[in-house]
């Protein structure tokens, strides 16, 4: 997922054209802002839930990788500088700008946001789509009220404002 026409405000997360098994995000500036997880963050051939979240700023700590709910060890670290605006960037999905590295996998679903989530919101999120039977409960059908064979085939409901009901 990237914002990267070969232009001045381009970004990056990806999954690691040199090292396949990690995940990494980078943003251009004067000198540009890296995160990069360590080698054997993802499994290779695995439905994995990834997520990257960052709030804007040129610090390296506030980029955020998570698979499965759960956030990443980092290999690099860099702070950025004087970062480029990606407004007049193109959003590409599953590829480069120059279609070199394409992704040869399934993308389930892709979401952006302009809110930065939480790491509970990350689990929260990974565990609402990894299992949802064991996220979440619903109890039993509860019936209200008496079922007549022969229902007339339409009521009229009247409310008016003095809170007087008739049929």
């Amino acid at each position: 997922l990237n914002k990267d026409s070969a232009g001045a405000g381009s970004w990056i997360f990806a999954i690691s054209y040199t090292e396949p098994t990690r995940l990494q995000f980078y943003k251009s500036g004067s000198t540009a802002l890296e995160r990069h997880t360590v080698t054997g963050s993802i499994t290779v051939g695995d439905w994995q839930h990834v997520m990257a979240t960052w709030d804007g700023g040129t610090t390296a700590t506030n980029i955020h990788l998570y698979r499965n709910g759960s956030e990443l060890t980092y290999a690099v670290t860099t702070n950025g500088s004087s970062l480029a605006s990606d407004a007049a960037e193109s959003l590409i999905i599953a590829s480069r700008s120059d279609n070199i590295n394409e992704f040869d996998g399934i993308i389930d679903e892709v979401r952006l946001s302009n809110v930065v989530k939480t790491a509970d919101w990350v689990t929260t999120e990974y565990n609402s789509q990894n299992s949802p039977s064991t996220f979440y409960t619903l109890g039993p059908e509860i019936s209200y009220g008496v079922l007549l064979p022969h229902a007339p085939s339409s009521i009229t409901h009247i409310a008016r404002k003095d809170n007087i009901v008739g049929y």
